[in-house]
């Protein structure tokens, strides 16, 4: 339904994500890593930040009314609004996703991007649809073998061909950054969504994997990289800490075309 939802309908070679395949990932390890990381975020407020911060999450980080509803839906309203735990989209290529089914996504093995060498996460399916490679059919003895035997072969389903994957995940976002230029941090402004005037050097170091301390001299726990100078239409979310982040569900998805370039269903 996120997929669904998010997909921008204006590209040519097809309008609309269809899924075609979903697991829940358990991972008891993982997910006590995660559980310990909120309890951090969570030690990092003080008692006025905590009411402070219980605000709404859209508000808090420029996220739509729709997305707000579809992430409260599918977490039945358990997330933590006070630390920031959201769910936001990942793709990758599927020769990956068997080690990150069961490592989860780490950082440490990301390339530098345009917002630091992070993890990097969107809000709307055609983001992360770029990165998404084709998974054209079933493999039993090749790279991607495991990862069949693992979620056709053992439930028995069928390989649905020619298939993307998406990642759902939780992701903490806490105390965040925001950035056009992949360089420096925009001072915070009533309005999320205005140009705001540059602000401090947004990297330790040239590594950047980690980020600067805010004017508050607080330590940001993530990044929000805005449409300017580094992307062009949607925005990225950025963690440099794998224990922020827990893979929930596995998706599979077709691209398909609806309509004709006139707008009319094909």
């Amino acid at each position: 339904k996120m997929a669904q939802a998010s997909t921008n309908r204006s590209v040519f070679l097809y309008d609309h994500l269809k899924v075609v395949g979903l697991w829940h990932i358990t991972n008891k390890s993982r997910e006590e890593r995660y559980e310990a990381a909120k309890s951090r975020e969570r030690d990092k407020l003080t008692e006025d930040a905590k009411g402070a911060k219980k605000m709404d999450l859209c508000i808090r980080y420029g996220f739509s009314k729709e997305y707000c509803n579809i992430i409260t839906q599918l977490s039945s309203g358990s997330l933590n609004s006070s630390i920031g735990e959201v769910f936001l989209l990942h793709a990758t290529d599927p020769t990956n996703l068997h080690n990150i089914l069961f490592e989860g996504l780490d950082p440490e093995v990301a390339k530098n991007g345009n917002f630091g060498r992070g993890v990097y996460f969107a809000e709307n399916a055609a983001k992360i649809d770029q990165y998404a490679r084709v998974d054209k059919r079933f493999d039993s003895e090749g790279l991607l073998s495991e990862l069949h035997d693992r979620i056709y072969s053992c439930s028995n389903r069928k390989h649905p061909h020619n298939v993307r994957y998406a990642l759902v995940s939780k992701v903490i976002l806490g105390n965040h950054v925001t950035t056009k230029d992949g360089k420096t941090q925009l001072m915070k402004t009533g309005d999320y969504q205005k140009d705001a005037v540059k602000g401090r050097i947004l990297f330790r170091d040239k590594t950047k994997t980690e980020l600067s301390d805010l004017e508050d001299s607080s330590t940001p726990s993530s990044l929000i990289g805005l449409p300017g100078k580094k992307v062009n239409t949607f925005r990225e979310f950025v963690v440099f800490n794998r224990d922020q982040i827990f893979v929930e569900y596995l998706v599979a998805y077709h691209r398909e075309r609806s309509l004709c370039d006139c707008g009319l269903k094909v």
